[in-house]
């Protein structure tokens, strides 16, 4: 799911209670199904239709936060213990609601939607077993503010959701005498934050940039001369971060932060080796990073095998990194106030001298793909040393 535009597509991780979920979705809206026609009905779409019993008629709300970019939004709203969640994207570029009013949620799978709910359940150490996606009910949006400091505000009428797998072209797939949650009258009201609200506590940044590598580096945020480090590739090499630059070939190191569950990083992978194909000789360097596994596990070399082949990426330039300890120590990941981020996770370095030039959170108004065009525009000069 990416084409890296903030709610599109992306998985979504809190570094404090470790809950993840992915979304996509387009505008296209399916047509109705008369499922007493046997040429039109379907297993999947009649299913969704027949009345059963709810395991769950309540939702204990605790954490939440709501982001907008202004044009898409979503609402995350934890339970007080923080052993489910439910979520609400809203997608005004593939058809969501613009403002307020009474939306229907009947009937549209979730490969469709452009606006999505989501429930996650069954969570414990930091992994979500349970997806359930609502098909039933509507969305009332009372208040739908476009600018952070904002709010976003609703109920929830009759809103059903259904234990659901999702396929890799994002349909939605009932599981047969699965969990399903409904909630009669749901009320949520949020003050709205802005995408790139990042926290900047730990950022270090330095004076001036230097022109050239520093091996010691001389801090960890975007201006900061990214100090040499090393990462494990897929053929168990450890290899440093400096001799992937600091030289007058390499002008731009594309850094992606990758998992196995994760399935828009898996379409990401596929952006990006194809952009690796046409760019390589003219100096950009992919280093797609791979931190957990299919499972949420820390990813392993052969983790990093399995994602490297899945998508022809080399060998030598593929690493794993078990929760992206090393890179996170060393470059800073920006994550949103609250301590949540979105991958795939992406970072962009000037080659010549490990420059921090680009970070997909604070920099999410500005396109990846013009960043690393400007790298590799920019004319070579003398090679830089450490």
């Amino acid at each position: 799911m990416v084409r890296y535009k903030y709610l599109k597509v992306f998985c979504w991780i809190s570094f404090t209670s470790q809950l993840w979920a992915c979304a996509d979705s387009s505008s296209t809206q399916p047509s109705a199904v008369d499922c007493n026609d046997p040429a039109q009905a379907t297993a999947i779409e009649c299913a969704q239709q027949e009345p059963k019993s709810c395991t769950l008629d309540y939702f204990d709300p605790g954490e939440a936060t709501a982001r907008t970019d202004g044009q898409n939004w979503i609402v995350r709203i934890e339970t007080a213990d923080a052993d489910a969640l439910l979520r609400i994207d809203i997608l005004a570029e593939w058809g969501g609601p613009t403002a307020p009013g009474t939306y229907s949620l009947d009937g549209i799978n979730y490969r469709d939607c452009g606006l999505c709910l989501l429930a996650f359940t069954d969570c414990s150490n930091g992994l979500c077993d349970t997806v359930l996606y609502a098909s039933e009910g509507t969305l009332e949006i009372t208040q739908l503010d476009k600018k952070s400091g904002g709010k976003i505000s609703g109920i929830l009428h009759d809103v059903r959701f259904e234990q659901v797998t999702i396929a890799q072209d994002w349909t939605s797939v009932p599981v047969a005498d699965g969990q399903s949650i409904c909630l009669e009258q749901f009320e949520f009201d949020q003050d709205l934050e802005s995408p790139n609200g990042v926290d900047l506590t730990d950022e270090i940044l330095p004076d001036e940039t230097a022109g050239d590598c520093q091996d010691l580096g001389n801090g960890n945020g975007v201006s900061a001369n990214i100090p040499n480090f090393e990462l494990t590739n897929c053929l168990g090499e450890q290899v440093s971060l400096h001799s992937l630059g600091c030289n007058n070939t390499a002008k731009a190191i594309w850094v992606v932060a990758s998992a196995g569950w994760c399935n828009p990083c898996h379409d990401y992978a596929e952006m990006a080796r194809e952009r690796l194909m046409i760019d390589q000789d003219r100096g950009l360097v992919l280093v797609d990073v791979i931190g957990e596994d299919a499972g949420g596990a820390p990813a392993t070399v052969e983790t990093c095998k399995s994602f490297a082949e899945q998508h022809d990426l080399p060998y030598e330039t593929t690493f794993f990194d078990p929760s992206w300890d090393s890179l996170w120590e060393h470059l800073y990941l920006y994550p949103y106030e609250g301590g949540a981020m979105a991958l795939p996770w992406v970072a962009i370095l000037r080659g010549k001298n490990m420059e921090y030039v680009y970070n997909s959170q604070l920099n999410s108004n500005t396109s990846y793909l013009n960043v690393l065009d400007e790298l590799l525009n920019e004319e070579s000069d003398s090679p830089a040393q450490n």
